[in-house]
């Protein structure tokens, strides 16, 4: 079969037809690369006022550091002492501060380790300062009284002595090996062992720390099983709390330093919105205006109901902070707490300590003295009111003769008289007797007769 001519002409007139569309296309195309230029002068004004702005703003991160040849620095970094760790690992962590801004926290400023000391009720702390050692260590000691728990049954308080030890192998902004050995006085079996603690701390970012502690117990004497069960549960569980305490505050310093760089971010994206209306046209801003102001609306509610919810959850943690405060039983008025007392000031904070045991004890022996002293005068009183007692028998001992003597006298006339009255009566019933007998005979007599 052959087209016909229609279809043909047909088929033509659709091949003729595409360079319509494509006049109208190109004429479209026009259109849209002008539209397309303008849009990218606003590009560039905007990014130009970017590039401004960045440049005013200082950076918000500083920026990396060069490549260093150790192997402790970086992400891949570790602990020197990695395969020497020994007892039970009770935290590993990270924490997003540098390494020489937690190691501060933890070992050389005294203040943070004070407040955590202060949210677990341990009081009298006292830290002496660092000294240098053999082998390249440095080591100081620290003392505090620890408050046991309430369901303990038998000391309330110990008395911990803790020696503290920088090892020679840690690195400066890389890593720090730390071992503490903390010793008991006050509670049962306190002489039979000491807690190791083991602190890694390593750098893993510029801006990151992991915290590893590792701790054992070391039994200096025999014990047994029953008796090393109980000490390693309270013990593990004490050094849970304190470390779980450590990094609330680690984290609290942490979110404490990262809300300004917060800040700085949110003034930066106003700053390129302000820009970026600014370099819109005028006729473009009025439409989005109406657009944009349920918007703003609803933005500004949202900001204000923000700051209202965190000002009650200040007002909240400042209550319980008070209420802490007043339950601590560190919180004396008469003394000031020894968490205000710098390093320089540690020589007062144990004179005051010291000074504030002494009045304890003193008043302690007043009132033992005073108990003694009435003991004594009761006892003086016994022993005076017995010699009256003995002193007073001789002289009255020939009166109580003489009144025994009369008493015993009465006791048998008595005696004498009942019986003679008793023989009187017999007789008298005797003779009574016979009297009868004798009228009963002749009556009898006569009857017979």
């Amino acid at each position: 079969m052959r087209p016909d001519k229609t279809q043909s002409s047909s088929f033509s007139e659709c091949e003729e037809k595409p360079p319509t569309f494509q006049r109208l296309s190109e004429s479209m195309g026009d259109g849209r690369e002008q539209v397309s230029v303008q849009d990218r002068e606003q590009q560039q004004q905007q990014q130009g006022s970017r590039d401004n702005t960045e440049n005013d703003e200082p950076p918000t991160t500083p920026p990396p550091p060069p490549p260093q040849s150790s192997g402790v620095a970086g992400g891949g970094g570790g602990c020197p002492q990695e395969n020497q760790h020994a007892g039970k690992e009770l935290l590993n962590a990270a924490v997003p501060l540098p390494i020489e801004m937690v190691f501060n926290l933890l070992f050389q400023q005294e203040q943070f380790m004070l407040d955590v000391y202060t949210m677990k009720k341990t009081y009298d702390v006292i830290f002496s300062q660092w000294e240098e050692q053999d082998g390249g260590h440095r080591a100081r000691q620290t003392t505090y009284t620890m408050t046991l728990p309430s369901s303990n049954l038998g000391p309330k308080v110990s008395y911990v002595t803790e020696k503290q030890v920088i090892l020679s192998n840690s690195k400066p902004g890389e890593a720090y090996v730390v071992e503490l050995e903390a010793s008991n006085t006050g509670i049962p079996y306190a002489d039979a062992f000491v807690v190791a603690s083991h602190y890694c701390l390593s750098k893993e970012e510029d801006n990151k720390t992991r915290v590893k502690v590792w701790v054992s117990i070391k039994y200096k004497k025999a014990l047994w099983g029953l008796v090393k069960t109980m000490i390693e549960k309270n013990t593990y569980s004490g050094v849970e709390g304190l470390l779980a305490e450590m990094m609330t505050q680690l984290g609290t310093e942490a979110d404490r330093l990262a809300a300004p760089r917060a800040n700085r971010k949110k003034r930066r994206l106003l700053t390129d919105r302000t820009t970026k209306d600014m370099a819109t046209p005028s006729h473009a801003r009025g439409k989005k205006a109406d657009k944009g102001e349920g918007g703003s609306s609803l933005a500004v509610v949202a900001v204000v109901v923000s700051l209202l919810v965190l000002a009650a959850g200040n007002v909240v943690l400042y209550l319980k902070l008070s209420q802490l405060e007043q339950m601590s039983p560190s919180a004396d008025p008469s003394t000031p707490g020894n968490r205000y007392l710098s390093v320089t000031g540690s020589w007062e904070a144990v004179a005051k300590v010291l000074h504030r045991q002494q009045e304890m004890h003193q008043n302690q022996l007043e009132v033992w003295k005073r108990r003694l002293q009435q003991t004594a005068a009761l006892l003086q009183e016994v022993q005076d009111s017995l010699e009256g007692i003995v002193k007073s028998i001789p002289e009255h001992e020939e009166d109580l003769r003489k009144v025994l003597e009369q008493q015993s006298a009465d006791v048998l006339a008595g005696w004498l008289q009942a019986e003679d009255a008793l023989k009187k009566l017999q007789s008298e019933s005797f003779l009574t007797n016979i009297a009868r007998d004798t009228e009963a005979r002749p009556t009898e007599s006569a009857n017979e007769t």
